[in-house]
């Protein structure tokens, strides 16, 4: 009996610690009528990577909990007066998002997973 308790407590331990830690596949997205931008965003290694792009434009990756979230697209094409929109999503949930009208402007968004 004390060993099924035990291992009974072994197994809640273990699929709380599991709870703690979820894993998950993110996308970024940037949309938008602006005709060209230039990217930076957190790549699934934990580096940072550089672009250009048209849009619209996404990129998945995976993250585990405490991983940053980080994607921001600039108009980059004068005189360009086009809106962007950034986000960060889970299955299809928005996390973090933000937007940006007109050359030279940033949008931004970043969190935490």
């Amino acid at each position: 009996m004390k060993r099924l308790i035990a291992l009974a407590l072994l197994l809640l331990v273990s699929v709380s610690c599991n709870a703690l830690s979820p894993s998950g596949s993110i996308t970024y997205r940037v949309s938008g009528s602006a005709k060209h931008v230039s990217l930076t965003y957190e790549n699934s290694s934990g580096g940072t990577s550089q672009q250009g792009a048209t849009l619209p434009w996404s990129y998945e990756r995976s993250a585990s909990k405490g991983d940053f979230l980080y994607v921001s697209a600039q108009i980059d094409t004068s005189p360009d007066s086009g809106a962007i929109t950034v986000t960060i999503s889970k299955d299809g949930e928005t996390l973090h998002n933000g937007t940006a009208i007109g050359f030279p402007n940033i949008a931004t968004a970043s969190g935490t997973y």
